[in-house]
């Protein structure tokens, strides 16, 4: 599922920009306004060492003072990748494909000298059921064996994954 949330409230993000656990890609400062309105496109081609994870993707605005604004969100759990019917698991090493499908941004627009940050990051957070990878029911899951969920983003050949940001030419 995803989610749309906005607020103008920055937060630390420190946690993210130091984590060896998260992927941030983040711009240089736009040359020109811009406005983003549409659909996220994301396709991203990965393999796991475990059968199941949930990820994240977030997409923000670092605004010339350098304050930080949420625009958009979308979590995926593997096992569902395919739609929320039946659970698929992932065979570990396999090459799965991942599509954020519901990250929607509205209407948003993006100044001069703003960077845009995307953020990939498996979903650890009190908000959030914590899936441990196991492949089991989650709901279930503890702590008695912990482990280290590993992702590894493809991106070339056939396998080229992408994140499409929906620009408006207008």
């Amino acid at each position: 599922s995803a989610y749309f949330f906005s607020t103008s409230k920055p937060f630390d993000d420190s946690i993210y920009m130091t984590s060896k656990h998260n992927i941030v890609f983040e711009s240089m400062p736009l040359q020109n306004d811009i406005v983003l309105s549409d659909k996220i496109i994301s396709r991203l081609f990965v393999t796991l060492n475990v059968p199941d994870a949930d990820f994240e993707i977030s997409l923000q605005e670092i605004d010339a003072e350098g304050k930080d604004r949420n625009i958009a969100s979308g979590k995926i759990r593997v096992r569902y990748r395919n739609g929320g019917e039946k659970a698929q698991l992932a065979k570990p090493g396999e090459i799965v494909q991942l599509s954020f499908e519901d990250i929607f941004i509205y209407l948003k627009k993006i100044n001069k000298g703003s960077k845009l940050r995307l953020i990939f990051q498996s979903i650890n957070n009190p908000w959030s059921e914590k899936n441990y990878g196991f492949g089991g029911n989650v709901s279930k899951e503890s702590t008695t064996q912990p482990r280290i969920i590993k992702a590894n983003i493809l991106t070339g050949g056939k396998y080229a994954s992408k994140i499409v940001l929906p620009i408006s030419k207008n």
